[in-house]
């Protein structure tokens, strides 16, 4: 039997997820940066598809977690990259959507507060924001750069990109770049003595934090990115985890528990024991789980609260689109 080690890229390279068919599939790459084949990978849209295929799926693959591997030193952006992207707000579709409902003095004061940018380094993404991700020692992981409509809603037709993965020419602007991630706001948490709030988006920290002033609220970036590293920060700090509704896939979707070949099939917001075994079919190890109860087990696993308002209030159609707190907060 060959055998690889296998770990989950890190770049920001995405390929065509084979469950949802876009382009939000992180693959698995070796110890000499050779791609696995191409059924192997995790899609970002955890929400909405949930497709995750390690290489140890397969006989001929051995996946080695990814903490035995050396871990390179964290990098960094230098501080007068973020302090060039500090204007040309006006000209930003999700500043105008924020300034009509909050008016321009409130939006401005948020932004300076959490350092957000406007991008205007290439034609491409010209005016995304970006949302910087400045740590504990104010030094600069990257920016996560989001293309918004005048809605306020991140455009459907581009996926998010991070600073650090810029070129010039096609030369890399910062070749080598390790990214290890932190909590967007974290640069805050010395600063302002209150109980934290977490939610998956930036934007819902920075619209929640308009309505609910009792909290610091912080944005972890994503439905699984509460990460041990992540958290670190925030030990003897009172945490609640606000998660966001939805349960990764569509009505009649089958999925796979791979611990004990057991099935599911989507109902119309939660999962139920199926004894269909369908041709067609999602795969993961573990059941099925809401946003709401990944991250009740998360605040289990750190000490942390979690919030359940939104989870008593919603309505089907809310789980099914995906709600946040900040849509609640903005109705």
């Amino acid at each position: 039997m060959k055998a690889f080690k296998f770990t989950l890229d890190r770049s920001s390279k995405k390929f065509i997820c084979p469950g949802c068919e876009k382009k939000t599939l992180v693959k698995y790459i070796d110890i000499e940066n050779n791609y696995a084949p191409e059924k192997f990978g995790r899609c970002d849209r955890e929400d909405r598809c949930g497709y995750f295929v390690k290489p140890d799926d397969a006989d001929e693959y051995i996946f080695v977690p990814r903490s035995i591997i050396e871990e390179k030193p964290t990098s960094f952006i230098p501080k007068e990259y973020a302090i060039q992207t500090f204007k040309d707000y006006n000209l930003n579709p999700l500043f105008k959507f924020l300034t009509s409902k909050f008016g321009e003095t409130k939006i401005l004061n948020l932004i300076n507060k959490y350092r957000i940018g406007i991008d205007d380094t290439s034609s491409f993404t010209k005016d995304w924001v970006i949302f910087w991700q400045f740590d504990k020692k104010d030094k600069i992981r990257s920016g996560k750069m989001i293309n918004y409509g005048s809605n306020g809603r991140r455009s459907k037709d581009v996926s998010s990109t991070w600073f650090h993965a810029k070129k010039y020419e096609g030369i890399p602007v910062f070749p080598d770049f390790h990214l290890k991630q932190c909590l967007f706001g974290e640069h805050l948490i010395g600063k302002i003595n209150k109980p934290i709030a977490i939610v998956e988006s930036e934007k819902t920290a920075l619209i929640a934090s308009l309505f609910l002033d009792k909290y610091l609220w912080l944005a972890c970036g994503g439905l699984n990115q509460l990460s041990a590293s992540k958290m670190e920060i925030l030990r003897n700090r009172s945490v609640t985890l606000f998660p966001d509704l939805g349960c990764f896939g569509e009505e009649g979707d089958f999925y796979r528990n791979n611990d004990d070949n057991s099935f599911y099939i989507r109902g119309k917001n939660h999962w139920i024991s199926s004894n269909q075994i369908p041709d067609i079919f999602k795969t993961g190890n573990g059941p099925p789980l809401s946003a709401f109860e990944k991250w009740k087990a998360k605040a289990k696993e750190f000490g942390f609260s979690v919030s359940d308002h939104i989870e008593k209030i919603a309505s089907d159609e809310d789980r099914l689109n995906g709600l946040d707190i900040a849509d609640f907060l903005l109705r």
